[in-house]
């Protein structure tokens, strides 16, 4: 991977979550507040704020940056963006192939797209202990698996650009890594994984 892209914001996501997920939405655009939740990065209290708050009008992109920015004071946060325009099919499998081969097996990360009519949504990038590769729209309470999934995900929501949060300890540039229990991983050795579609996954 080029220096510009060393890794997302990583949450360790059990597969008792993702079978057991119900989705918290109670606004048109709560998406963000959705997937938060889904990684467990948020408290009851500061969910009921972000509904309250963004619910209604969303989060752009500068307020949820700002909002993980302020949770997590050692670490930077940006995006990283694959914009499938103009791009052949196996350049798209190339910007695929980046996305989830940063993601460390059985975690998630904090995820979003544009559509083509410019509209914008929060999701779940997920790759489970077995390497299988999903999406999951945490507000609306629904999974795609594997490659075949990703692919309808992106076919159905006619998706212009995939976005992906980022991370890096402010001393090291560590990506962020969070483990089940909410404790912040240090110095976890990375290895480039493989994306491929797993025969077993969050089935």
């Amino acid at each position: 991977m080029d220096k510009s892209f060393n890794g997302g914001f990583f949450k360790e996501l059990s597969e008792e979550v993702v079978q057991n997920w119900v989705s918290p939405n109670v606004k048109e655009n709560d998406c963000c507040p959705c997937v938060f939740k889904m990684l467990d990065i948020v408290t009851d209290d500061e969910l009921v704020y972000l509904l309250e708050n963004f619910g209604d009008n969303g989060m752009t992109g500068q307020v949820l940056l700002g909002f993980l920015s302020d949770k997590y004071p050692d670490y930077d946060f940006s995006y990283f963006s694959a914009d499938f325009r103009r791009k052949t099919m196996e350049e798209k499998k190339g910007l695929l192939l980046k996305i989830f081969s940063s993601i460390k097996r059985g975690y998630g990360v904090v995820g979003g797209i544009t559509r083509i009519n410019g509209s914008k949504h929060c999701v779940v990038f997920s790759k489970d202990k077995r390497g299988g590769v999903a999406i999951f729209d945490s507000q609306f309470n629904k999974s795609y698996l594997k490659t075949g999934g990703v692919m309808q995900f992106l076919n159905e929501n006619r998706v212009m650009v995939m976005h992906l949060i980022t991370s890096g300890h402010k001393e090291d540039d560590e990506p962020l890594s969070i483990d089940e229990d909410g404790v912040v991983e240090r110095y976890y050795d990375y290895e480039e994984d493989v994306y491929y579609d797993a025969e077993e996954g969050y089935d």
